[in-house]
């Protein structure tokens, strides 16, 4: 399994995180992996597919 490592996160940001992963009881690791997965996973727009 890969790492990544973030640094310089907003504070709001992190903190909205936090509170969503534990409004699902969720770890914020499972979170994010699951948010990026979502992201990832997403339609791309018109601008986005363009680009690849």
């Amino acid at each position: 399994m890969g790492q990544l490592n973030i640094r310089n996160v907003p504070d709001d940001l992190m903190k909205r995180a936090k509170i969503a992963a534990i409004q699902r009881g969720v770890t914020l690791r499972q979170y994010v992996v699951q948010a990026v997965g979502a992201a990832v996973e997403a339609p791309k727009g018109k601008k986005a597919a363009k680009g690849a």
